[in-house]
C-alpha cells in the first residue's frame, strides 16, 4: 500500500513526466511505448554527444600535431642521410687559372736589305743557319764601289795639297784669301766624298745585327737588287714571346712577375 501511495505521489509531482520511466522500473511496471521512444531518444542523444566528443578530440589532436609535422618536412629520414667530410676553416691563397689561346712570336725579326744597288756576288749562309752578330750574310760585287772610294781618296789628297799651297802663297802675300777659302771648301767636299764612298762599299755586305736564325732567303747569286730590296730575314728565337688576350674580368688579377705556363701542340715539354 505504501508503495502504491508513493507511486501515486510521484506521478502527481511536476517532474512526473521525467521520472515516470524510472518509477515504472522500480515498481516493476512495463514501460509504455512513449516511454520507450523517450528512452531511445535519450540514448541517441547520448551516443551523439559521445561521437561529437570523440570527433572534437580528434580534430584538436590533429591541429596540435600538425605544426610538428610541418616542422619536420624537408628533413631527411634516417635512410636518406649521407656521410660528409668537414675540415677546419683557415686563411689561404686561392689560385685563379686563366686559360687562353695565343701565338708564339720571335723576340726580334728583321728584314735584311741592301742600302746600295748591285749584283749579288755571294750568299754566305743558308735558311735555318744560326749566326752571331757581325757575321757576313750576303755580299754584292764591290768593284765599282771600291773604285769610287779610290777616286774620292785621290781627290781628297789633291784638295789637301791645294790648301797647303794657297796657305803658303797667302803667307808671302802672293795669293788671295779668296783662293785659300775655296781650297778649304774643296777639301771638305773631298772628305765627304770619301766618307760616302767608304759607306757605300761597306754596305755591299749585309751583316747580322744580332744573334739569331736565318729565315727565308729571297735572292740567288747573280741577281740584281735595288736599294731597300728585301733579301732575307733574320729571326731571334731566344727568348720567344707569347701574344694572347685576357678577358677584361681577369685584368685586375694580373700583376707583373706572375708565372705563365705554356703548352705547345706537338711538343711534350
Amino acid at each position: 500500500m505504501v508503495d502504491e501511495r508513493i507511486t501515486d505521489t510521484l506521478k502527481n509531482t511536476p517532474q512526473s513526466e521525467k521520472v515516470a520511466p524510472l518509477i515504472n522500473r522500480l515498481a516493476g511496471t512495463p514501460p509504455s511505448s512513449a516511454e520507450k521512444k523517450s528512452w531511445f531518444k535519450q540514448q541517441r542523444l547520448l551516443l551523439g554527444g559521445v561521437f561529437g566528443l570523440l570527433i572534437a578530440s580528434g580534430l584538436g589532436l590533429y591541429f596540435i600535431m600538425k605544426p610538428a609535422a610541418v616542422a619536420t618536412e624537408g628533413v631527411p629520414s634516417i635512410g636518406m642521410l649521407h656521410s660528409v667530410e668537414v675540415t677546419e676553416a683557415r686563411n689561404g691563397l686561392v689560385n685563379r687559372n686563366i686559360s687562353a689561346v695565343g701565338t708564339l712570336t720571335a723576340n726580334q725579326v728583321v728584314d735584311m736589305m741592301f742600302q746600295v744597288p748591285g749584283r749579288i756576288e755571294k750568299i754566305h749562309v743558308h735558311s735555318g743557319a744560326v749566326v752571331s752578330r757581325g757575321d757576313a750574310l750576303i755580299s754584292l760585287e764591290d768593284t765599282e764601289y771600291s773604285a769610287r772610294l779610290k777616286e774620292a781618296e785621290a781627290k781628297l789628297t789633291f784638295a789637301k795639297l791645294t790648301l797647303e799651297r794657297q796657305t803658303q802663297l797667302l803667307a808671302r802675300n802672293a795669293g788671295a784669301a779668296k783662293e785659300k777659302e775655296k781650297a778649304e771648301a774643296e777639301l771638305l767636299s773631298a772628305q765627304a766624298s770619301v766618307d760616302k764612298a767608304r759607306y757605300d762599299l761597306d754596305n755591299t755586305i749585309i751583316r747580322a745585327s744580332f744573334d739569331g736564325v736565318i729565315g727565308l732567303i729571297n735572292m740567288s747569286v747573280g741577281a740584281y737588287v735595288k736599294q731597300n730590296d728585301k733579301v732575307m730575314t733574320l729571326v731571334d728565337l731566344d727568348p720567344m714571346k707569347v701574344d694572347f688576350n685576357v678577358p677584361g674580368t681577369f685584368v685586375r688579377f694580373i700583376t707583373p712577375g706572375q708565372k705563365v705556363q705554356i703548352t705547345i701542340d706537338g711538343f711534350e715539354n
